[in-house]
């Protein structure tokens, strides 16, 4: 069962100098590509924000709207995508990084987990059956996405407020 079309990518660990530590970089570099994105897309806010005439009110506003599901439009267009569109980036990385780093097979933290575990509960812990994965993803993690994306979007925003 495929959710999302998505597949783990191989790594060979073999090739690897020190395996469980670049095992773990190796793992950590999709949910930091993500953080980097977030970043890329608060920089572009930030520049709107002091660049435009009145932008840290069209930034925050825009923020907020998209946050909570409505839009105005109240802003020539092509600014008004940019901002909705560096929103909508910093929500979906965000999301995606936490998502990622639950320690749930088959998803990134589970690599880092497992990298940590002594080698009798790496044995358990491996044969947990995919079902119960797909469970745990879908009943305990948006519990978790949601406790940890408030905190992080209130950060953005407080970011955003204060630049």
């Amino acid at each position: 069962m495929l959710i999302g079309w998505a597949k783990p990518t191989p790594v060979i660990t073999r090739n690897l100098r020190k395996i469980v530590r670049d095992d773990n970089l190796v793992t950590l570099a999709g949910p930091a590509s993500n953080l980097l994105l977030v970043l890329v897309a608060f920089l572009v806010l930030a520049v709107i924000s002091v660049a435009v005439p009145d932008g840290r009110f069209l930034v925050l506003s825009t923020f907020v709207f998209v946050l909570r599901g409505t839009l105005g439009l109240s802003m020539p267009s092509v600014l008004q995508a940019l901002i909705v569109l560096s929103t909508l980036a910093i929500l979906i990385n965000l999301s995606l990084c936490f998502f990622n780093l639950l320690p749930v097979p088959p998803l990134d933290g589970s690599r880092v987990l497992r990298n940590m575990l002594p080698y009798n509960a790496v044995q358990t812990y491996d044969r947990i059956p995919i079902w119960v994965s797909y469970l745990l993803m879908i009943f305990v993690g948006r519990y978790v996405l949601m406790a940890l994306l408030g905190p992080a979007l209130g950060l953005v925003y407080f970011a955003l407020v204060h630049i």
